[in-house]
């Protein structure tokens, strides 16, 4: 047996849940900093940017304990490193070493190229899809490779295991690395027969359009996919409502969705939820709470079949609210694994070079009071994924959905 741990994309980053800078002021009163004049010397660059990272989660972060980490002991263990930083690199490591001791899955910082890179889907890697494998010693499961990528072009094909990267375990090298356009990665696989393969795959610029699928599974269920919560996927599933609206069932896989906009949250409960129905509550210490509620425009599609959720441990954030947020108010079934739990309100600001810090503003609890953030959602009927179904193009998460669906179905009252 096998469990996928976590879905990693060699060379794309998380979403998060998080407020648009354009709705700031309806949540916090965040200044933008001066921006870095052109000729500043490096080491000083390095600082400016260092300790805006710095003075920012100390002025706006929701938590007043820094999750029990000393704050300002934590400033100056890492500016050295960040001042000693010869590129853009090496300082956000730093930056992000300071971020990570607070632990928490929102809270980060990246750099310029790393912003520009996401804006436009671009990014330096080799074009593999992961899954961790359970007790595996660091190995990997192949579960997609992006098409005209390095990974494509040398033959791998899904169902694979990633051994190693250069000699290292697959799991720890994928998820700690940033590549670099023609860095070369010595990887050997496990092919679906099992026999061992040893190819150099040179990282490339992979493109990696947004994710939206849909599928007709029987004359009576409509499989959707979406990996986001943005204005795009919020427009995309209103118009499969449209098109759809009177299919009597749907499975919605939110496996790879990584969250996104609070509005964007808001609206697309709004499709399936009664307008008004609070989804949770953003907190902090010494100020009112916020509701987050389904909004759900006039003349808006409304969906009343029945639903059923696929979930993974790479769910997160908007994606773990939404899903929860069903199964209150729609008796929605949840299947699969549990969620990442990273549902802490965040905000992204910019920072003096133009990167971009993201940092959690509020806590956030379910409508009967519970924390989500650490414990993700549980689902309703785990799913533990063979490496033989995968690699046989069964996906057994759809077979268990279909199969609540049709419990949901029988039950008195549906």
């Amino acid at each position: 047996m096998m469990s996928l741990l976590a879905v990693a994309t060699a060379g794309l980053l998380a979403g998060c849940y998080s407020l648009p800078t354009r709705e700031a002021a309806a949540w916090i009163d965040y200044a933008p900093p001066e921006p870095i004049a052109p000729g500043t010397p490096r080491g000083e660059r390095n600082l400016r940017v260092f300790d805006c990272a710095w003075e920012t989660v100390k002025t706006y972060y929701y938590d007043e304990a820094f999750h029990g980490v000393d704050w300002d002991a934590a400033r100056a263990r890492h500016r050295p490193a960040a001042e000693a930083a010869r590129d853009d690199d090496a300082l956000y490591a730093a930056i992000g070493s300071l971020l990570g001791e607070l632990k928490d899955g929102h809270t980060r910082a990246q750099s310029p190229q790393v912003v520009e890179e996401r804006r436009e889907r671009r990014w330096v890697g080799l074009g593999l899809e992961t899954a961790a494998l359970k007790d595996s010693g660091g190995q990997v499961l192949v579960t997609n490779v992006s098409s005209w990528s390095p990974a494509s072009h040398a033959g791998v094909r899904p169902g694979w295991i990633l051994r190693t990267c250069n000699g290292q375990e697959a799991h720890g090298f994928l998820s700690a690395r940033r590549f670099s356009d023609g860095e070369a990665v010595a990887c050997v696989f496990l092919d679906q027969r099992s026999r061992t393969r040893t190819l150099d795959l040179v990282a490339r610029v992979v493109h990696v359009p947004p994710v939206r699928e849909r599928r007709l599974l029987n004359r009576g269920c409509i499989y959707l996919r979406f990996d986001e919560f943005k204005y795009a996927d919020a427009a995309w599933l209103y118009r499969q409502l449209l098109v759809y609206g009177d299919v009597p069932s749907l499975i919605i896989d939110l496996r790879y969705n990584s969250g996104g906009d609070i509005f964007c949250l808001e609206a697309m409960a709004g499709l399936f939820i009664p307008g008004g129905k609070v989804l949770g509550t953003a907190a902090k210490s010494g100020m009112p709470p916020r509701s987050i509620a389904s909004h759900r425009p006039r003349f808006t599609p409304y969906y009343e079949g029945r639903v059923a959720f696929i979930v993974s441990s790479a769910t997160s954030s908007a994606a773990e609210i939404f899903a929860n947020a069903m199964r209150e108010y729609c008796r929605s079934p949840i299947v699969g694994q549990r969620t990442v739990g990273h549902v802490l309100n965040a905000y992204q600001g910019v920072l003096p070079d133009g990167g971009e810090i993201t940092f959690s503003i509020r806590d956030f609890l379910t409508p009967d009071g519970r924390h989500l953030e650490g414990a993700g959602v549980e689902p309703d009927v785990k799913v533990v994924y063979r490496i033989e179904d995968l690699r046989a193009g069964r996906d057994i998460g759809v077979a268990a959905a279909l199969a609540a669906l049709r419990v949901l179905s029988a039950a008195p009252g549906s």
